[in-house]
């Protein structure tokens, strides 16, 4: 509403008469400081003596922890939380998260992938039918793509890849996707992460200390099935990293797009976006060398299959919202999505899908990360 009145703290609207602001419980009622005359909240200048109106700092404290923010703050240095009470997040469609705090060994390179619905699966493709209406109500940040092996090395203290000499001329051994990892690595990875920037870990596991980043280090990971870690749990409101839900995962490769894939039906441009059996040459190669999807999302088809939260299980009709899916796996798989250098073209289609053991890591095998 044109001269509607705020308040001088904090910025907030006013209702006509109002003597205390709601939010910041200044008042106000100004006074001139020459004249002593009554002023109007956003005055700059008092009328009759000419005198510049004092403006007071709009700094206002969080009201989740009581924290004081600085003016222009959005999110709260300590408690991670928005101003505007959501979760550490919400952004414009391509943009980065905000830095975090802590001791932060890189900024990993993500961008925003807004809410919304979309058509998962294929009828044709064994194991993604039926296709099922599917509705994803919160936005999310996701990787740009997969984490490389130098990522992995600065967080979890060791590279097992097994592609770790030998690239191709021209491209980054560093910047290769990280494999050779099994499914707890990958969560691991999330929760250390999110400890070492200051960020609320996602995933819980009985036994294991979300105060201690060096209790999820690689090497204190277990490389065979443990029944204490398949009974690992999520907090979908923390602010830290952790896996993409499958949902997510084919939403974000789709990138609005109902095609086989992100850049159409047909394979006639498949050398400009996927890395598969064909041009491969049998190995993995340096992240981002192929076009990205219209999400700005590189690697989503081929290169390295990705780990996803969910537990294998079969689709049905019914639509879904925020699925994630099957509360556990008769044979303890994951699923992992996109497919990789060694997959067949047809293999890295958004709707195609595929699940790998909890424990066993596999060379052509990695993973990207989202957070809210």
């Amino acid at each position: 509403m044109e001269n509607q009145p705020r308040c001088q703290k904090c910025n907030e609207e006013l209702e006509l008469g109002m003597k205390i602001c709601p939010i910041c419980q200044t008042p106000t009622v100004n006074t001139c400081q020459k004249c002593a005359k009554e002023l109007k909240p956003n005055w700059v200048k008092c009328p009759w003596c000419e005198t510049p109106v004092k403006q007071e700092p709009q700094a206002i404290k969080c009201q989740h922890c009581g924290e004081d923010l600085e003016p222009g703050m959005v999110i709260c240095p300590t408690c991670k939380r928005r101003r505007d009470g959501q979760q550490n997040g919400a952004g414009k469609p391509g943009s980065p998260p905000p830095a975090p705090n802590g001791d932060v060994p890189f900024q990993m390179p993500m961008t925003w992938i807004e809410a919304g619905s979309f058509t998962m699966g294929q009828h044709d493709i064994d194991g993604a039918s039926p296709p099922h209406q599917v509705t994803i109500t919160k936005g999310f940040y996701m990787g740009v793509h997969a984490v490389t092996q130098e990522q992995y090395l600065k967080v979890m203290g060791e590279n097992p890849s097994h592609f770790t000499d030998s690239p191709t001329p021209g491209e980054e051994q560093a910047k290769r996707p990280v494999e050779d990892v099994n499914w707890y690595h990958a969560m691991a990875f999330c929760n250390r992460l999110s400890i070492l920037q200051g960020l609320a870990p996602a995933y819980g596991v009985k036994g294991v200390s979300n105060a201690d980043a060096d209790a999820w280090l690689h090497s204190r990971v277990p490389d065979e099935d443990s029944d204490i870690w398949n009974a690992v749990t999520a907090d979908w409101n923390a602010a830290g990293y952790r896996l993409p839900t499958e949902a997510e995962w084919e939403y974000a490769a789709r990138a609005g797009t109902a095609t086989q894939w992100s850049f159409g039906d047909t394979e006639d441009f498949i050398r400009d976006y996927v890395w598969h059996r064909g041009n491969s040459g049998e190995q993995t190669h340096q992240v981002g060398l192929k076009k990205p999807n219209a999400w700005g999302l590189y690697d989503m088809h081929g290169n390295v299959w990705e780990y996803c939260w969910d537990w294998f299980g079969e689709y049905t009709v019914n639509a879904e919202i925020d699925p994630r899916g099957e509360v556990v796996s008769d044979y303890y798989l994951r699923v992992m999505r996109g497919g990789s250098w060694f997959s067949q073209s047809v293999n890295t289609r958004s709707a195609y899908r595929f699940s790998s053991n909890l424990a066993d890591p596999v060379y052509f095998l990695g993973f990207r990360v989202v957070r809210p």
